[in-house]
């Protein structure tokens, strides 16, 4: 019998579960999204809940996701807005405090070409 196919947000869930399961995810990470969507942390955290109950591949575990819910966060911002990148410093910064990730971070960057000289200009400058 054929498997169905397992979409990516599927599989997302599988990796980040299995991960700490194992012990492989560390406790001192977080997660920080920087979009022109206007929403704040508690309602991405919310968005992201909802999404998890109806992509999951299998039933959430509670304590795991809200083990990890605790560790995401979101600034809204703009290309355009130096304001937000002080915003998107600031969070940086309580969340590495909050969450003691010892200056670790991992930038993933997914740009549509339109604004990518826009936004690699703002994460060049200074501060």
């Amino acid at each position: 019998m054929a498997r169905a196919a397992i979409s990516p947000k599927e599989n997302s869930f599988r990796r980040w579960q299995i991960s700490r399961r194992r012990g492989v995810l560390s406790r001192q990470f977080a997660i920080i999204g920087f979009s022109f969507e206007q929403m704040t942390t508690d309602a991405f955290r919310e968005k992201l809940s909802t999404e998890m109950k109806e992509f999951a591949p299998e039933s959430l575990n509670e304590e795991l996701w809200k083990w990890f819910l605790e560790r995401i966060y979101y600034v809204h911002g703009d290309f355009n807005d130096s304001s937000a990148y002080q915003r998107l410093k600031d969070q940086v910064a309580a969340v590495e405090k909050e969450h003691n990730t010892q200056g670790n971070r991992f930038h993933y960057l997914a740009v549509a070409p339109t604004f990518s000289r826009l936004s690699f200009a703002s994460w060049a400058k200074p501060g």
